[in-house]
């Protein structure tokens, strides 16, 4: 088959039904201006000071070099700049944007009392579930509003494939939105029963909202969040993720399956210490794979060479650091570990972000574009 003979979704799938496809997908996320810039044909990119889906400058812009250079994306929210600005919702929690990051700056908390009575407040119904990545409206999935937003994204990243279905393991949704680690250790610690009972409800929101709205139409994979790792390994000891996370992974991408969709699961960090425990779950995909860490395509493919790796190209030292020349040889080394029937989504290991050099971003999209066929 020769060279982009497959459209996009045709490539994503093959991979993840162990096909080899015409060229090897590009699966990844642009947070670096000079990136976007060069792909849209624009000399700078504006910021925008809102996070509702409407088409600015910015986003148009970003739309472009998506459909320019990917096969495979997902927050398309991120890949374009804000306005610097600090925002508190309802609730207290204060949120701080900077051109190309957010982060959760304020929590409205004195003590752990303070978040187990949040906690019973949100299990009684009396807060708008906002900490989820679902959409909901007076306690229901938004489904209409989810499909609105979808055919627009579409509209701006024409025939590029979006993981629209992107649930939240209730850790994860607890750990970077309302507790943080600490604020969820002690509550597990002082507070089990109830940060228990919260957990399932996170998780069944979640459940409810996957259910709704898992369409392979839209697209045929599911992204499901969870990070529990970083570059030294796991944040919890396996048993507790045996406890508390993998059955609801393992849940999650049952519904995913059942839809008739692939499941990636995306964490950062090194994850081979629970590697068979997440393929034991029926996931198809894994994300970031952090090579840094030492958990690199070759070495996830060693241990279960059914699962597609997502990513995996270096993005904390090759692609700020090295040279376009190191990083074409990566791409080959990338493509020659998917493995005969490649088994692969290339993409960085984390995201395109700032310090990534636009010539070494070049260098990675042509070389992937010509590699796999």
């Amino acid at each position: 088959m020769s060279r982009e003979e497959m459209t996009k979704r045709e490539r994503v799938c093959a991979v993840f039904r162990g096909e080899r496809p015409d060229r090897v997908p590009i699966g990844d996320v642009f947070t670096n201006e000079a990136v976007i810039a060069h792909y849209a044909g624009e000399e700078s990119i504006p910021a925008q000071d809102h996070s509702e889906l409407r088409l600015t400058p910015a986003l148009a812009a970003a739309g472009r070099a998506i459909q320019r250079t990917l096969d495979l994306t997902m927050a398309l929210m991120t890949q374009v700049p804000q306005v610097p600005r600090e925002e508190r919702n309802p609730y207290g929690f204060v949120f701080h944007y900077e051109r190309w990051t957010s982060w959760l700056a304020e929590r409205p908390f004195r003590s752990v009392r303070d978040m187990a009575r949040y906690l019973e407040r949100d299990l009684r119904g009396e807060i708008e579930p906002w900490a989820s990545y679902a959409l909901f409206c007076d306690g229901e999935p938004d489904v209409d509003r989810f499909r609105r937003n979808a055919a627009f994204i579409q509209s701006v990243i024409g025939d590029t494939v979006y993981c629209f279905s992107t649930p939240s393991l209730a850790f994860n949704t607890a750990l970077t939105t309302v507790t943080g680690l600490e604020g969820l250790v002690y509550l597990l610690a002082d507070y089990p029963e109830l940060t228990g009972e919260w957990l399932e409800m996170l998780h069944e929101r979640e459940v409810r909202f996957l259910r709704a709205t898992a369409d392979p139409g839209l697209s045929p994979v599911a992204l499901i969040y969870g990070d529990i790792a970083g570059k030294n390994g796991l944040f919890f000891p396996p048993a507790f993720l045996r406890r508390w996370l993998f059955p609801q992974l393992r849940e999650l991408v049952q519904i995913v399956h059942d839809a008739g969709m692939y499941a990636i699961y995306h964490s950062d960090g090194n994850l081979l210490p629970v590697l068979g425990d997440l393929v034991a779950c029926g996931i198809d995909g894994l994300n970031p794979v952090e090579a840094h860490t030492g958990m690199t395509i070759s070495e996830v493919h060693a241990r279960q060479p059914g699962v597609v790796t997502v990513g995996g190209l270096d993005a904390t030292w090759l692609l700020p650091f090295g040279t376009p020349d190191e990083v074409r040889a990566a791409v080959r080394e990338a493509v020659r570990a998917g493995g005969p029937s490649l088994r692969l989504v290339l993409g960085s290991s984390t995201e395109i972000h700032q310090g990534c050099r636009l010539e070494n971003v070049i260098a990675y999209l042509d070389e992937a574009r010509a590699a796999g066929g």
